[in-house]
This record gives structure tokens, C-alpha cells and sequence, in this order.
């Protein structure tokens, strides 16, 4: 979608085009609805410029809101699949105290 078709479509009030972290123009609501990881952002995180959480304490905390939103295992991301799809959302950087993802928080 070029720039001035994406800004066509923000006239019309669709609301389709919200340019990711890769600088490309992306369906929020579609990847929102799509998959769980999305709802959980949506629903226990907060996504700020300045927010940062472990990597293994974001995971823990998306398990929690699995389990209290009745996801089977099979529903469930493991571990590799929640950081994979976590890392194409949010820088992942590596600090002293481990492993953090950069542009979110546990909501509070």
C-alpha cells in the first residue's frame, strides 16, 4: 500500500494503516484479531515508547492470561513461538539482567 492510498484510506475512517517497527504500513486490527498474542497485548500490556520488561516474565505473564482465558495447550504459544512472534513486535535487547523486550510492560 503506497503512502497516499494508506492516507486514503485513513480519510475514510478505516483505520487500516499503522506503519510498524520494519517502517511498512500493516492491518492493525487484522493482527490484532488474528492471533493471541495480539489480544493479550491488547488486554495485559501496556505498549509505550519507553516501557521495557524480561523477556521471561512477559512470557509468564502471557501464560497467566492464557490460562485465565481458558486457552488450551494446544492454543497456548510456547515459549520459542510467543519470543518469536514478541520479537517481530518490540525490540529485543540483551541487558545484565537478561534478556528484555523494549516498547512494553505488563499492564498494571
Amino acid at each position: 500500500m503506497s503512502i497516499s492510498s494508506a492516507r486514503s484510506v485513513s480519510a475514510i475512517g478505516c483505520n487500516l494503516n499503522v506503519l510498524n517497527k520494519n517502517g511498512l504500513f500493516s492491518n492493525h486490527r487484522y493482527q490484532t484479531d488474528s492471533d493471541a498474542l495480539g489480544a493479550f497485548l491488547a488486554e495485559a500490556c501496556e505498549v509505550a515508547p519507553a516501557a521495557q520488561v524480561g523477556a521471561q516474565a512477559l512470557y509468564d505473564h502471557y501464560r497467566e492470561w492464557a490460562v485465565s482465558h481458558g486457552l488450551s495447550d494446544k492454543e497456548r504459544l510456547v515459549a520459542v513461538a510467543f519470543g518469536r512472534k514478541a520479537s517481530e513486535r518490540f525490540t529485543r535487547s540483551h541487558t545484565m539482567a537478561g534478556n528484555v523486550y523494549l516498547g512494553v510492560a505488563k499492564a498494571r
